[in-house]
């Protein structure tokens, strides 16, 4: 079954931030496919995919990517920038 004219649109939360999915097609032909983080603005990171399913999971996985780095920076997102106090113990064995 062949779409002529729809304007898809997914919302999903991670780590606070919103992600737009997007899929519109206008006369039978797709005019966008793309993932963003919002709210909308210049800066707006934005990632087109393919129409198959291994296009869309990269396109996510660079857009959850982005998120972690502006929230950790480089860090791994496991990674803790606390650090403990050591102390040194004098035992003799």
């Amino acid at each position: 079954m062949k779409v002529y004219n729809a304007m898809n649109n997914i919302y999903v939360r991670y780590m606070g931030r919103e992600i737009s999915i997007a899929q519109h097609v206008s006369n039978g032909r797709t005019d966008v496919q793309e993932v963003g983080i919002l709210p909308a603005g210049c800066d707006m990171h934005i990632v087109r995919y393919d129409a198959v399913l291994p296009s869309l999971i990269n396109a996510l996985q660079e857009i959850q990517d982005e998120i972690e780095r502006d929230i950790w920076g480089d860090k791994p997102s496991g990674e803790s920038t606390a650090t403990a106090a050591q102390s040194t113990t004098g035992s003799a064995a």
